[in-house]
């Protein structure tokens, strides 16, 4: 099974005695450790293990606005989700006016 490459070997048998709704949820928490593992490993390695958490939310938020604000979207009409969102409430205000 392809799922296999994204959990260590000893863990799988834990994803093979699950059933249903809890197999979904003990593989994406396996899947979630391992990629803790790889970014913990790529911050160390790269020496960016003194960022904040506060810093990371802060360029996160930042990032966010961008992607909102800023940046238009081909399905939304190469409009930023903001422009999309205002269109739609001029459009509903005129339809019940």
């Amino acid at each position: 099974m392809p799922w296999r490459s994204l959990v260590p070997k000893d863990r799988a048998e834990l994803i093979d005695h699950a059933e249903g709704r809890d197999r979904t949820m003990v593989f994406l928490s396996l899947v979630r450790a391992e990629l803790d593992a790889i970014a913990d490993e790529i911050l160390s390695l790269s020496g960016l293990t003194h960022i904040s958490l506060a810093h990371v939310r802060t360029v996160i938020e930042a990032w966010r606005i961008e992607y909102n604000t800023g940046r238009p979207h081909s399905a939304l009409g190469n409009r930023t989700p903001q422009e999309f969102a205002a269109s739609r409430k001029a459009a509903t205000e005129d339809a019940y006016s």
